[in-house]
């Protein structure tokens, strides 16, 4: 599987952990955080994977900060954008599982790098299940009033 990832400054250290650990696995993985700038702005991280995703279907996106909510509100203000914001296992699987998640954030302040990874695992095994939920997808990307 091919991935997309960015961080801000606060997650440098668990973004580092996770490439190794996916690259170890077999998996491509593109760092969008620039190397010349160590204070970068999470929106702007958010930005770069999220163009990332968006020109190709097949790609996923990885986006850590320090709580996570700043990237995954970012992120989830692209069209065809399903950033979900993960705390366990269950979430990973879920977001996947039911919302189709094209995109997986962690807080580098609130889970570890252990637990990121297993979640990552998690939100990799997992495939959308479809069928009842292709409306509820669909209502996603419908303008709010």
């Amino acid at each position: 599987m091919d991935f997309s990832i960015a961080s801000d400054h606060a997650a440098v250290d668990m973004k580092n952990q996770i490439i190794e650990f996916l690259r170890g696995q077999g998996h491509t993985v593109n760092d969008k955080s620039p190397a010349d700038k160590p204070a970068d702005n999470y929106a702007e991280a958010a930005d770069r994977v999220c163009t990332d995703v968006k020109q190709n279907a097949k790609l996923r996106g990885i986006l850590i900060c320090g709580t996570g909510q700043g990237t995954a509100i970012r992120a989830n203000r692209h069209s065809g954008i399903r950033a979900a914001l993960v705390t366990n296992e269950y979430m990973a699987e879920m977001a996947r599982l039911h919302n189709n998640a094209n995109i997986i954030v962690f807080g580098s302040r609130i889970t570890t790098q252990t637990m990121a990874k297993r979640m990552l695992a998690v939100f990799i095994n997992t495939p959308y299940e479809g069928g009842r939920h292709e409306e509820r997808l669909k209502s996603l990307e419908a303008p709010v009033k």
